[in-house]
């Protein structure tokens, strides 16, 4: 597995089972061996490939190799994490919406 790593903004784009290595050839994008591509594609999109002449993209990217059952583990040490920032919020709408209430019951 590999994570395919936006370095021109410094940010994960995501997880890929296999990498699309590209080149461009007469201003096309076409499939590429790892040691001719100057390029990536994911999600349908170009990136210039680290220390390359790159495919005329805007930005660039890497892809680092990685332990599957690790980044699915930070997958989901993610989506708990988020889940329970989701809950707090939930909660606390509850919260200031039932003291409002309250509030609007006593001018009454």
């Amino acid at each position: 597995m590999y994570q395919i790593i936006n370095t021109t903004q410094g940010q994960l784009l995501g997880y890929a089972s296999e990498v699309l290595f590209i080149r461009n050839k007469e201003g096309v994008y076409i499939p590429a061996s790892e040691e001719n591509a100057t390029g990536i594609a994911f999600q349908s999109v170009a990136y210039n490939l680290e220390r390359t002449d790159g495919v005329g993209a805007e930005e660039s990217a890497i892809a680092v190799e990685i332990d599957a059952e690790a980044a699915l583990n930070d997958l989901q040490d993610r989506n708990n994490m988020l889940e329970s920032q989701l809950v707090y919020t939930a909660m606390m709408t509850d919260t200031l919406v039932e003291e409002e209430q309250e509030e609007d019951e006593g001018d009454v």
